[in-house]
């Protein structure tokens, strides 16, 4: 450096160093209303409304010098003597360090370090003898503290110095604290508009919003539904009620967001879940709530409540996913006839007493088929729809002993359904016997069994198609 630029750094020479009999650290806190020369070691709490200065220097002149000079100002000062009793001294309550560089121990640049590992925003002053160290402005680019002050400066200078770097850090914890509470807004705005929705409308923020925002996409929808809710709900009171509810959608929310769905929303008992990806997701996940649920019964019966069970129907088809509503009153909704009938397949399970039914257009979607237990269970015309779809049941999400019963009745039932569809009544009964025979709770069978007998009894129209018409949602 030139002669002009050492002036500019008003360098003087460095105290002798201290004795080496001194104590490993000398910690002390001076406050404004405390004399410079008193400290109370036990005392190492900063109060709430003055910031705090860590000075760390091992010079006791240097030290003493700072804190009678800063003890009328507004700041809370915490001496330390050496780096090591700095570094474990210094804490997120800590609003600037004025740091001594040639020190004995751990220098100011190791100090330097370690300190910044941990509190990486921390204002960090490097306050040094210039003849004690390299060139300062090498130090400022190689470390970039907040700042460097020569030990020859003015007292105004250091504490206009500290001043700012009080400032500077109580602006940056200002914005942390702002995008911390950001950030939980944001979270909690998910629980009622989840992540996924804004993805699916390519919004960056829940802000960017609008009603009348939509797309058009395949998804698979999956409905859930607990069965006879309204007679278990009577038997409950209203917190006992909310308090059981709670308890089964937190069981049932992971099920499906752990294969790709997203829960569009929860009407009362019942769950609205979309599976964007394909439809694997969706029966892999209603399988997941069964045996979800297998567990949770076990629990609820060694609380000595009731079992509960739930039918889940799943449809797969173009929905509209928009919000709705007005400027100041708007919710995101799905829409679409796909969505209808994943809520009329659902509602099928209770009328064929079957856990998870899927329509035919998820049937011929799925990726992986041979995954699943699945068997044809009906051609139907739901309520207030035109066009019939075939049902299908996937049992693999059963408990086990009602699984090895429908896949030991598989071939007969197979059999059963295409010799109905032949208009041959007399034989499909037989074949829908043997297989009651093989496994009397069979629902379906019993079905066709009733159907069988009638129309063996009354006859059937020529025009007969086999679709049966359902006039229940």
């Amino acid at each position: 450096m030139s002669q002009d630029e050492l002036d500019d750094f008003d360098i003087f020479r460095a105290p002798a160093p201290p004795s080496a009999n001194k104590t490993p650290a000398d910690e002390r806190r001076i406050s404004p209303s405390d004399p410079a020369a008193s400290a109370d070691p036990s005392n190492n709490s900063p109060t709430d409304s003055k910031p705090l200065i860590l000075i760390i220097d091992d010079d006791p002149s240097v030290r003493d010098m700072l804190a009678a000079s800063l003890q009328n100002k507004q700041f809370d000062v915490l001496l330390c003597e050496n780096g090591e009793a700095g570094i474990q001294t210094v804490s997120d309550q800590t609003s600037a360090v004025l740091l001594d560089i040639k020190m004995y121990g751990k220098d100011g640049f190791q100090t330097f370090k370690e300190i910044k590992e941990k509190f990486s925003h921390l204002p960090i002053i490097f306050h040094s003898a210039y003849q004690d160290l390299k060139d300062p402005y090498e130090i400022m680019n190689e470390y970039k503290p907040f700042a460097y002050v020569n030990k020859g400066k003015s007292f105004k200078e250091i504490y206009d110095t500290l001043v700012s770097a009080v400032d500077y850090y109580q602006q940056i914890m200002a914005n942390y604290h702002l995008v911390n509470q950001l950030s939980e807004l944001n979270q909690a705005y998910e629980r009622f508009v989840p992540k996924d929705f804004l993805e699916f409308l390519n919004k960056d923020s829940i802000l960017d919003l609008e009603y009348g925002d939509y797309i058009e996409q395949e998804m698979t929808v999956l409905f859930s539904d607990i069965r006879s809710f309204t007679a278990l709900s009577e038997s409950m009171l209203p917190s006992e009620n909310f308090r059981f509810l709670n308890s089964y959608l937190q069981r049932m929310a992971p099920a499906i967001q752990q294969h790709h769905g997203v829960i569009d929303k929860f009407i009362g008992d019942a769950i609205m879940a979309l599976f964007p990806r394909r439809a694997d997701d969706a029966v892999l996940a209603a399988i997941a709530m069964q045996n979800t649920l297998a567990e949770y019964n076990v629990q609820r019966k060694k609380e000595g409540n009731l079992p509960v069970s739930i039918g889940i129907g799943i449809n797969t088809g173009k929905l509209i996913l928009g919000t709705v509503g007005a400027h100041n009153r708007m919710e995101g909704t799905v829409i679409s006839d796909a969505v209808n009938l994943g809520a009329r397949v659902e509602g099928m399970t209770k009328m064929y007493q079957a856990s998870i039914m899927i329509s035919s257009h998820t049937f011929y979607k799925l990726e992986h088929p041979q995954q699943f237990d699945v068997r044809v269970v009906d051609q139907v015309l739901a309520e207030g729809k035109s066009t019939p779809v075939t049902v299908w049941e996937v049992f693999t999400g059963d408990p086990p002993e009602i699984q090895e019963a429908k896949r030991a009745t598989a071939k007969p039932f197979e059999e059963a359904i295409a010799i109905y569809y032949l208009q041959e009544f007399d034989e499909a009964l037989t074949k829908f016997n043997e297989c009651l025979s093989l496994f009397p709770g069979d629902k379906v069978a019993q079905i066709y069994i009733e159907r069988c007998k009638h129309y063996l009894k009354v006859g059937w129209d020529d025009d007969w198609d086999g679709v049966a018409r359902l006039h229940t949602k």
